[in-house]
C-alpha cells in the first residue's frame, strides 16, 4: 500500500487490528498512531506510513 495513502478511521483500525471505538478513544487521548485532521471539514485520515511505525512501535516496546 502507498505509504502516503490516507485512511478512514475504520480503515485505520482494520490496518491496526482494534476496533473504531479503540482508535477513537486512543486519539481523543492523545495516544495510538498519528492522524490529520482535513480542514475545513474536520475529516480525519490517518496516513499509511504513520501507521506502520505505530505498529512497530508498540511492537519493539512489549515486554515478553
Amino acid at each position: 500500500m502507498n505509504p502516503k495513502a490516507k485512511l478512514s478511521t475504520a480503515q485505520a483500525a482494520k490496518y491496526v487490528g482494534v476496533s473504531v471505538s479503540t482508535l477513537k478513544r486512543w486519539r481523543d487521548d492523545r495516544k495510538g498512531p498519528a492522524f490529520v485532521r482535513l480542514e475545513p471539514s474536520r475529516i480525519i485520515r490517518y496516513e499509511v506510513w504513520a501507521l506502520d511505525q505505530y505498529i512497530t512501535d508498540t511492537r519493539r516496546n512489549r515486554v515478553h
